[in-house]
Formats: C-alpha cells, sequence, structure tokens
C-alpha cells in the first residue's frame, strides 16, 4: 500500500533481469487484462508449480491447446443451466453442515472445509465426503497446502532464472523432496477419483457427475487422459479452497462485527421466518446481506492479488511502456483499500455499498469498475464465479438463519480478522503490517487459520427443522 501510494496505479518492481509490474487501479486493470487480455494471458514460468503439479491448464499460455481444452470443457461445466441441476446437490451439503455445526460446533473450521470439497467431489466426481477427517476432503487440504507452499520465494530458489540449480545433487536439493511429496498427494486423490468413479460405472451404481460427460466426450474434446485427471484438479482447485475461506472469513467478520451480524439477521428473518430454509431466490431480496457479502470481498479479498501472467507484446499505457516478458499483478488488495476510491477503507462497514454501486464514495469516476475484481480479470477470469457467488449466498443465508456466531473465552485463538494463515508471494509489497503474523504462511490465498468459537441456534424450531431435514436425507441415503 505504501508503495502504491507513493508510485501510482502502476509501478514496476526488479526480480533479478524481471519486470513486475503491480496493477493497481479499475482502470488500468480494464485497459491492460480487460480489453487487452489476449496481450496479457501469458504465465510466467513456475519451475516449482509445473514440477509438483504436471499438467494444469491453468499454468499454461492462452494459446497453449491444454488450455483451451480445459477452459471449453469448464466453461461448458459451469452454465447456468448446469448450476441449477448442481443445487440440489449443494443444498444436501449444506443442510449436512448446518446439522454438524448444530451438534459439534467446536469443529466449525473442518465443517466448512468438509462441506467446500464435498460440494466438489459430488459434482464432479458423484463421490460425497461425509466426514472431514479419513476422507478426500482432507486429502484435498493437505494437497493444496503443499501446492500452495510452492508459491513461497523465501523458501525454494529461483529455479526459473538459475535452471542450472535443476541439475544439482539431490542431497543440495531439499525443495526436491517437496515436488516429490506434492506430486504423491495430489496424484494419489485425482487419479484415485477419477478410478474410484470408473469403478463404480463399470459397476452400474455411479451417480451422475461432471467427470462422466468429460469421459463421454474426451474424444471430441480432443483431451488425453491425463488431462481429464487434471481438469477435475483444477476443479477442485477452483472450487474447494476459495469457497472454503470465504465462509471462514464470514464467520470471522461476524464475531468482529455483531452489528452487521444482527442486521443481516434482522433482515433474513422477516424475510424467511422459522418455518422453511433460506432458498436461493430470497438472496436477491436482501440488500443488507449482499452488501455484506461484497464488503467481505473488498475487506478481506480471498485472492489479494491473482495468479501474475505475461505481457506477450510491449504495450503502452498512458505515459508507461510495459515492455514484452514484463509479469503483471493484479493488485486487488491495494485496489480495494486505496482510501482515494473508498471511504475509510480499514473500517468494515457493509453500509457503503447501499450507498452506493461499488462501494465507493462520492464523486469517485466508476466509469471502468465492476463488482468482480475480487475474481479476477480478461481471459484469466475465474469461469467459477457464478458457482462460487451461488455457494457464497446460500451459505451466508443458512448460517445467518440459523446461529448466532460470538467470540469464545479460552477457545482456540485466531479469531480476529488478521489471523491469515496464507498470505500471496507479494506479502511485503501488498499487506499492511495488519494483516501479516509471525506465524504466515506462503500461498496465494487469503484463508483463515484454524478457530472455534460461540455458536447458538437462534431459534428452537430452526435447529428442529435443520435435524429433520438431516434425518430425512440421511434416511434416503440409506436406502
Amino acid at each position: 500500500m505504501d508503495w502504491m501510494k507513493e508510485f501510482g496505479e502502476i509501478f514496476t518492481i526488479k526480480l533479478f533481469n524481471s519486470n513486475m509490474i503491480i496493477i493497481s487501479s479499475p482502470a488500468a486493470i480494464k485497459d491492460l487484462l480487460d480489453i487487452r487480455g489476449a496481450l496479457t494471458g501469458g504465465r510466467p514460468k513456475s519451475h516449482m508449480q509445473r514440477a509438483a503439479q504436471g499438467l494444469h491448464f491453468v499454468l499454461e499460455d492462452l494459446e497453449n491447446p491444454i488450455w483451451k481444452r480445459g477452459r471449453k470443457a469448464i466453461t461448458r461445466f459451469l452454465t447456468t443451466d448446469n448450476l441449477n441441476v448442481y443445487m440440489a446437490t449443494q443444498k444436501v451439503e449444506y443442510v449436512q453442515m448446518l446439522n454438524d455445526i448444530l451438534t459439534q460446533p467446536d469443529e466449525i473450521y473442518n465443517h466448512i472445509r468438509r462441506t467446500s470439497a464435498s460440494v466438489m467431489t459430488s459434482i464432479v466426481y458423484g463421490k460425497k465426503c461425509l466426514t472431514f477427517k479419513n476422507s478426500s476432503a482432507e486429502e484435498y487440504f493437505e494437497g493444496i497446502k503443499l501446492f500452495n507452499e510452492t508459491n513461497d520465494p523465501g523458501a525454494y530458489p529461483p529455479i526459473e532464472l538459475l535452471p542450472w540449480l535443476r541439475y544439482v545433487p539431490r542431497w543440495l536439493a531439499p525443495w526436491t523432496e517437496h515436488i516429490e511429496r506434492t506430486t504423491r498427494v495430489r496424484n494419489r486423490l485425482y487419479y484415485g477419483l477419477l478410478a474410484e468413479f470408473e469403478e463404480k460405472k463399470k459397476a452400474g451404481n455411479a451417480e451422475a457427475c461432471y467427470i462422466s460427460y468429460v469421459l463421454e466426450s474426451r474424444e471430441k474434446l480432443g483431451m488425453s487422459y491425463d488431462e481429464v485427471v487434471f481438469l477435475g484438479g483444477v476443479l477442485m482447485d477452483a472450487g474447494g479452497e476459495t469457497a472454503s475461506s470465504y465462509i471462514q472469513s464470514f464467520v470471522l467478520a461476524m464475531l468482529n462485527f455483531p452489528d452487521a451480524q444482527r442486521k443481516a439477521q434482522e433482515e433474513i428473518d422477516a424475510m424467511i421466518g422459522d418455518s422453511r430454509f433460506p432458498s436461493f431466490e430470497d438472496y436477491k431480496n436482501l440488500p443488507y446481506l449482499r452488501a455484506l457479502v461484497d464488503e467481505i470481498h473488498r475487506y478481506r479479498p480471498i485472492l489479494p492479488i491473482g495468479l501474475p501472467r505475461i505481457a506477450t507484446q510491449d504495450l503502452l499505457y498512458k505515459d508507461y511502456i510495459l515492455p514484452k516478458g514484463s509479469m503483471l499483478v493484479l493488485n486487488a488488495w491495494g485496489l480495494f483499500h486505496d482510501p482515494e476510491l473508498f471511504d475509510a477503507p480499514d473500517v468494515f462497514r457493509p453500509e457503503r455499498f447501499l450507498e452506493s454501486k461499488y462501494g465507493t464514495k462520492p464523486g469517485v469516476n466508476i466509469e471502468s469498475f465492476r463488482n468482480n475484481f475480487a475474481f479476477g480479470a480478461g481471459r484469466r477470469i475465474c469461469p467459477g464465479e457464478e458457482m462460487g457467488r451461488r455457494t457464497i449466498a446460500m451459505n451466508t443465508m443458512n448460517m445467518l438463519w440459523a446461529f448466532t456466531f460470538t467470540p469464545k473465552e479460552g477457545g482456540i485463538s485466531n479469531m480476529d480478522m488478521n489471523s491469515y494463515s496464507v498470505v500471496c508471494t507479494l506479502r511485503l509489497v501488498f499487506f499492511s503490517r495488519a494483516c501479516l503474523t509471525s506465524s504466515s504462511k506462503p500461498g496465494l490465498e487469503m484463508a483463515p487459520k484454524p478457530f472455534s468459537c460461540n455458536i447458538v441456534p437462534r431459534v428452537k424450531a430452526r435447529a428442529e427443522l435443520i435435524r429433520a431435514e438431516f434425518e430425512a436425507i440421511a434416511a434416503c441415503g440409506s436406502e
């Protein structure tokens, strides 16, 4: 933030012989990453990421056939019509989460993780994770943690800038063990999930799911078997950890800003009452809750910077020349905390989104604004935005309808909005001191540390409705 205040909306950091260009204004994002997205959609070559992950189309350049096939397949998966079909599967998961919180409130952190992972395994592979421990959900979060650690420039040398390091003896290359462990854990999960689905399909008891469509269309899509495996991995990575991190941040916000919790609950009570669960259709009629959701996106963006991309030719922006090969970074954190755009940006205040379309202060030119900077930009924008917003809408409504969240004396700490366990690789550039702790860990997302809190059912009738619905779902599953 300090550098942004001093140098403005766009500035350069020199990394060895490379340029890293930080883009922090709506106008620059629109021009460089949205309008000219075809020229700014390349990916930097990260030896650690590629060695640990293998085929992962998110890491490929736009002209790479792997990226084109993967993006095409995922776009077909995430149509509005398909999302409407998947909502039934998601509702089952959300009811279980409410019941899990009701019966084991101290485990809320892992209940959220189980739910976000199980939604994705159910939709993609037709497999539900009934528990967190010893499940695909736990294995997923182990793998994503390891993969995030490959993004820490302080832990491992810049092998892509010093390629001779690839040939040093193993005993001089401690990063090799980390790469192998990451590869082992993630391959075991994703090859295992696909193999398990294929076995169920042969036995005639496979659930309808997305991976079935991909396998049937593999020849038409032109995808190899390995591409299918890692397409599932991309979907899990995009929809699992991000959803979990946001919902955990939401709970922390409720602990720290009780007035916001109370206002949202009053709005929900007036709309929904005690005799039914919230529905997705209710969300559009809850303006304060929508403002609360937007404020959490702004206040603690899950992706404070986007995945870096590369300029594929020289670009001119105002008086700046961006050389070909420069690394471009969308600084969402800086944008959302810019005092020129937002009044008192370090204050949590959902009302700002009721006062103006994008929460900006009076007089700000909003011509270049849009409401989804948190999801990226240009051709690299997250294709799962609509699904993510649906997940957030349902979970925030359900949790505030059912429970009140308050800090817990003597419980697990980390209940403040500064207790985040993962920060981006450019943490020293983008974050104020308040966002960092001595135990911060590397990664691309801001994810809360494990926490517990007091969780009280708000209305007895709502608690009984949760139990009855969960019992009905469990009974159907056992038939």
